[in-house]
């Protein structure tokens, strides 16, 4: 484009030839808004000819779609003209084939060396499959949260319904291993209430994530002693690791370790790291500590929580914390579980504005660092 002559705004022929080439539907206006020149795009977009649109001015008006034609009046819009005061804005044309589609157009006022304005750039895109991908992703998306909506109603449903007789089963499993000697029932009732127990977990789990997604839980968050809530719970939870034939050693560096914090949210994260280690842990043991830890002048709460189980391998560190997913997976995987442990664990961790980290070797453990801020 030359900036001296006002008559031929466009006669740079390698700059033509590009336009020419380009997808895009590209008009060139001078200072009057007269058409000096246009791209081939032209008939791609709306089937008509450059020289039909140049010799016959009527068909930029009559190809647009006639409802939008006093809309884009009212709101001052000139389709194939440039308006200095609008950037860019959206029409429909009828195609010389009849099909209908929808253009956005982008204005570009141009100046000279003195600042004077000596034509107009316009450049129209076809943005007809771009935006019924939009309504697609749109429709998709609103179809998802009704279907995950219907789920969470569900879950809360099912919540209810399937506590309370679990509940009953193992209450009674457990009256029935309490008051009888003989082995075989005693042998019945064991497997009743392992595998009742089992299933409340699931459920459970399912609840918990359930609710965090809906933000249905309303957390407390106030003072909280790390150092005190992990040995609590390790010290009530120590029989269930040595029924599995693992050991645990609990590390407590300190005991002044303060933190803000929901305990309710931070005894979940604790049950679902330690089930999460006594189902991938067949021989050996569990190693817990609680420490300061010092990081970029900031001061944190650390729980280091150690098993010497089957560990992870490195490419799988990011999906195990997928829903329903696992390191080992497929109807020949070696674990039980539906996978939503360390989903529900890092999204509580989330909550209580912590950070999770996890170091693994395959066949030698899974260590698994919760680092919380400690209050000033």
């Amino acid at each position: 484009m030359t900036k001296n002559n006002k008559n031929n705004i466009v006669d740079d022929t390698d700059c033509k030839y590009f336009l020419e080439n380009s997808l895009d539907w590209e008009i060139w206006l001078d200072s009057e808004n007269i058409i000096k020149w246009m791209s081939n795009a032209c008939e791609k977009i709306s089937g008509f000819s450059k020289e039909d649109l140049l010799t016959d001015k009527n068909i930029f008006m009559n190809i647009i779609v006639p409802d939008e034609k006093d809309k884009l009046i009212e709101r001052n819009l000139s389709p194939f003209h440039s308006n200095p005061n609008i950037d860019n804005f959206t029409f429909s044309i009828k195609t010389k084939s009849g099909n209908i589609r929808l253009l956005e157009q982008y204005n570009k006022t141009i100046f000279d060396e003195n600042n004077e304005i000596i034509g107009s750039k316009v450049t129209i895109r076809d943005i007809t499959e771009w935006n019924q991908t939009k309504i697609e992703i749109i429709e998709s998306k609103i179809k998802a949260e009704k279907a995950a909506k219907v789920a969470h109603t569900i879950l809360d449903n099912l919540g209810h319904e399937l506590r309370t007789p679990l509940n009953g089963i193992i209450g009674f499993s457990r009256i029935l291993l309490n008051y009888t000697d003989d082995e075989d029932i005693k042998e019945m009732a064991q497997a009743i209430d392992i595998s009742a127990e089992r299933l409340r977990n699931t459920i459970n789990s399912l609840l918990i994530l359930n609710e965090v997604e809906q933000n249905k839980y309303v957390y407390v968050i106030d003072d909280c002693n790390l150092a005190e809530v992990v040995e609590l719970y390790f010290r009530t939870t120590e029989n269930l690791i040595k029924s599995n034939s693992l050991y645990l050693n609990v590390n407590i560096e300190s005991k002044d370790i303060n933190i803000k914090a929901d305990e309710f949210l931070l005894v979940q994260i604790l049950y679902q790291l330690l089930d999460n280690a006594i189902k991938f842990t067949r021989n050996g043991g569990i190693s817990v500590a609680v420490k300061k830890e010092n990081f970029k002048n900031k001061h944190y709460g650390l729980i280091e929580l150690k098993d010497t189980g089957c560990g992870i391998p490195k490419e799988k560190f990011d999906i195990i914390f997928e829903p329903f997913r696992q390191a080992n997976e497929g109807i020949n995987r070696h674990y039980e579980g539906l996978g939503l442990g360390l989903t529900i664990v890092r999204k509580l961790i989330t909550i209580l504005k912590g950070q999770i980290a996890i170091e693994s070797e395959v066949d030698s453990g899974t260590t698994f660092k919760l680092f919380f801020e400690l209050e000033n």
